[in-house]
């Protein structure tokens, strides 16, 4: 019979609670936590919360709450507030308990969010790995950090969502991480198939947008993309979609483009990022940087996340786009963009 011993031991004991109720309210919220849907996480928190009213000194209900905040951010919340509590919960983790493979992951990604700090991010991610390979959120969060588009190492991240997929292949959260990063780097047929498998795993899956709708324009498939999104809005009435200004554009309709972008403009739920993108392709290229520069300012993550991929070909001519990509790179600790 296999014995634990040494570090392996204690990792496997990382995080634990002596409390029954706590415990029983952590698996609680582990499984609402695996959820897609804003209701379903924010269920998720509530029993992460109640764990913790049972134990306080339980970390594995602290790195939850982190994780559920790093779900529910850019997609439900924006970033810049829903980040912090990302780092909160999980910085609380980590001082109880440093062996808890979970709290590096979630700290390391909340730094990536609230400070675009590379090395201490992807220190803290590769940790999580090291206590525990099979850590599903260490892959997740490990993933996305390496299809930010800013850090580039798509293969890598992809690996690290295969991972995650291995022990958890009922989960859409990892087919929906290998999309971000099939769009990042621009292999837009397998964002597209990629996001048939992510739909045959959760059919009411939402996060932000439709990656397969932004893949379809990118190819120029706009009766699909059309179709993509009349079928969103059926399915998502009250969500805000960036795709339909882009296809108004795409098709030389900018009256209407820009009609749609003030509608847009007007909403408090639109992901930061949207506004300058959108305005990039309905050709107002001057207000797009002035807000972007905005956005670096911040550290918004949605920024370095897709600065750099196809969404900003409308700016890709204007020097002070290749300026600020240099930017966004410096901030973050990382070498300058090969052009």
């Amino acid at each position: 019979q296999l014995q634990l011993g040494g570090l392996p031991l204690a990792v496997s004991k990382a995080g634990r609670s002596a409390n029954p109720e706590a415990t029983d309210l952590l698996l609680r919220g582990r499984f609402w936590g695996s959820k897609t849907s804003e209701a379903d996480l924010r269920k998720g928190l509530d029993f992460f919360q109640q764990a913790l009213a049972k134990d306080s000194g339980f970390a594995a209900a602290h790195a939850g709450i982190a994780s559920i905040w790093g779900r529910i951010a850019d997609g439900y919340e924006p970033g810049p507030t829903a980040y912090p509590k990302m780092k909160a919960a999980a910085t609380a983790a980590l001082l109880r308990d440093t062996l808890l493979p979970e709290a590096h992951a979630v700290f390391g990604f909340a730094l990536w969010g609230t400070s675009m700090d590379a090395r201490q991010a992807e220190y803290h991610l590769r940790r999580a790995i090291e206590l525990d390979s099979g850590s599903a959120d260490a892959s997740l969060w490990l993933g996305i950090f390496l299809c930010d588009g800013v850090v580039g190492r798509f293969d890598d991240g992809l690996r690290a969502f295969d991972d995650m997929m291995a022990t958890n292949p009922l989960d859409p959260w990892p087919s929906f991480g290998r999309q971000m990063c099939f769009f990042n780097a621009r292999q837009y047929d397998s964002v597209v198939t990629q996001g048939r498998r992510t739909l045959e795993l959760d059919p009411r899956f939402w996060y932000f947008e439709s990656l397969t709708g932004w893949a379809l324009i990118q190819q120029g498939r706009l009766a699909e993309a059309t179709t993509e999104y009349e079928h969103l809005r059926k399915n998502f009435p009250d969500a805000p979609l960036y795709g339909p200004v882009m296809i108004l554009a795409k098709t030389g309709r900018l009256t209407e483009a820009r009609s749609e972008l003030q509608k847009l403009e007007r909403r408090a739920d639109v992901m930061p990022l949207a506004i300058p993108m959108l305005l990039a392709w309905v050709g107002e290229p001057n207000r797009a940087f002035e807000m972007l520069e905005q956005l670096l300012v911040r550290r918004e993550l949605t920024l370095h996340f897709f600065l750099e991929s196809g969404l900003f070909d409308p700016l890709r001519s204007d020097p002070r786009y290749h300026d600020l990509v240099r930017r966004v790179h410096e901030a973050a600790g990382l070498p300058p963009p090969k052009r």
